[in-house]
């Protein structure tokens, strides 16, 4: 269900800007492939995520709308996500428990599972970008409803309960101790924070591509 990383924008609005925009650098990793660059950049209005390229795919989440848009620069396209409310039928048993450690003030480390099935280790901090953990926070909810879409299609034997917790009904959860800085899961993902700032605003990376074609992004199979 996990997607890789996203590429999307949309037009900005005409509305006034801060000058300014806050940028976090992640190294991403999947099972068995080589890490990669996550940048994630955010103002007040909009979230883009990309891998530091300014001119390769990204994605961009409205953050009043919640509208998000996938851009695939190299098939012209532009692939809009349902935002309309989600509804979760409820999933018997759902139990979701942790073992936590106070690692310094504002940093805290958890071990957490879903119904007795180990999910993961992450370390969180409330001292950086607490903007940008609530703007990730709208980034995965945007997303949710062709998640849960996914899940519905996915064979009972093959869903990870995992899975549902952190992209659909439970995405809080993973910010609960603030900006990740380090998440790994049990089937060989992870995350691990590199640097962040505030750098000047850049208006010219939230402007959607001329000639992209905007379509309805399909459920992902």
């Amino acid at each position: 269900m996990r997607y890789k990383l996203l590429c999307a924008c949309m037009l900005l609005s005409t509305t006034a800007w801060s000058a300014t925009m806050s940028e976090l650098n992640y190294q991403d990793s999947d099972a068995g492939t080589p890490a990669y660059r996550t940048r994630i950049l955010v103002t007040p209005e909009y979230l883009r995520m990309d891998v530091g390229v300014d001119d390769d795919n990204f994605a961009l989440l409205n953050r009043a709308t919640g509208q998000l848009y996938n851009v695939m620069r190299d098939e012209h396209k532009a692939y809009r996500y349902d935002t309309k409310k989600l509804v979760i039928k409820p999933i018997k048993p759902w139990k979701i428990t942790q073992q936590s450690t106070q690692i310094s003030t504002n940093t805290r480390q958890f071990d957490w599972s879903v119904n007795g099935k180990l999910c993961g280790q992450i370390t969180a901090t409330t001292k950086l970008q607490p903007d940008t953990a609530l703007a990730l926070q709208q980034y995965w909810q945007a997303l949710a409803a062709n998640q849960w879409q996914t899940w519905q299609r996915t064979p009972a034997d093959m869903r990870d309960p995992c899975e549902l917790a952190r992209y659909v009904s439970n995405i809080p959860y993973v910010f609960q101790a603030g900006l990740p800085l380090s998440d790994v899961t049990t089937n060989g993902r992870s995350r691990q924070y590199q640097s962040d700032s505030t750098v000047p605003l850049r208006a010219e990376l939230f402007a959607l591509p001329k000639g992209v074609d905007v379509l309805v992004a399909p459920v992902q199979k």
